[in-house]
């Protein structure tokens, strides 16, 4: 009987690894090839879509504890979270989350959702965020959401957007 190579799986693992070491080392461009091309390619836009998946899934869990429209105006259109206290962004750089809107949600998740925070649309949101209130008009029969905000977009004060929400109500 002929005596075999390798006497034992380790053995014929360390021949491998060897073999592999040599072929790394003559083979260096197609090995950072190889590397470029996994950090570049489909697994990176797989992370990518791993990661708003899970940032929706958060968002629904959310949103169901939170309320599912705008506590301000009743909507359900572009949603965001809101600190009912105020002070949202100097709090998200206390908490070291200004990265977005997944990294609140993290905390969020991470802090068990703490009492403190409303759902509010971004419109009212904005709004909030330069005074102590959203100041929109949100009456029966007020103007739509979409004309809402490019009132408040193209209005530089409370003062100026009530101008501009009266005119349209008028029809000049």
């Amino acid at each position: 009987m002929p005596r075999r190579k390798y006497q034992t799986a380790e053995e014929v693992r360390q021949a491998r690894r060897a073999a592999h070491s040599r072929w790394e080392r003559t083979n260096r461009d197609k090995v950072n090839a190889g590397r470029r091309q996994r950090y570049h390619g489909v697994s990176h836009e797989k992370t990518e879509a791993s990661r708003r998946r899970a940032t929706e899934r958060l968002r629904g869990i959310i949103f169901r504890r939170y309320g599912e429209m705008c506590a301000c105006c009743d909507t359900t259109e572009r949603l965001t979270i809101d600190h009912i206290g105020a002070g949202g962004l100097r709090h998200r750089k206390e908490i070291g989350r200004t990265g977005g809107a997944g990294a609140f949600y993290r905390w969020l998740m991470f802090m068990y959702l703490p009492p403190g925070y409303q759902t509010l649309c971004m419109l009212c949101n904005q709004t909030k965020g330069q005074g102590e209130r959203c100041y929109l008009d949100h009456s029966v029969g007020a103007l739509s959401y979409k004309e809402q905000h490019r009132l408040h977009k193209n209005s530089k004060s409370r003062e100026a957007y009530a101008r501009q929400r009266q005119d349209v109500k008028d029809g000049n």
